[in-house]
């Protein structure tokens, strides 16, 4: 992908950098499970993954992700309750960070395939700035 150039400046990426951000968030947080900054090949619960949210980018500025929670079967109390938990403590986390915010958690649903439970919790950021990240020598 080409740089983005502003004004002899070289200018980040907001979609990658509002990434990094709710990854350094949640890791800091230290949920006990791995947070995957981007979709694995296959999903071992429990664990938090990010997808990208819908608008992923608006003419504003605004940068939305969705934070899925994975967890066992939902006919499993102990993976609900699990469930429940790692919802809670990824919007308590996200609610410490002053960039983001946090919307509607998605009721908990089963993959028909993998049978894993989930959660959905949509978040969105403030405008987004870009970054400078160096000025161009000549």
């Amino acid at each position: 992908m080409p740089e983005v150039r502003r004004g002899g400046y070289r200018v980040s990426n907001p979609l990658t950098d509002v990434r990094q951000l709710l990854a350094g968030v949640l890791e800091a947080a230290q949920l006990g499970v791995p947070v995957h900054t981007y979709p694995p090949g296959s999903i071992t619960s429990p664990c938090v993954v990010l997808y990208p949210g819908d608008p992923w980018l608006t003419p504003r500025g605004h940068v939305s992700f969705v934070v899925t929670c994975y967890a066992g079967t939902t006919t499993n109390q102990g993976a609900m309750a699990r469930l429940e938990q790692l919802s809670w403590d990824v919007a308590a986390a996200l609610s410490v960070q002053g960039q983001i915010s946090w919307g509607d958690f998605s009721a908990p649903s089963t993959d028909a395939t993998s049978q894993l439970s989930s959660c959905t919790i949509q978040t969105v950021t403030r405008p987004y700035r870009h970054q400078t990240l160096e000025r161009e020598t000549e």
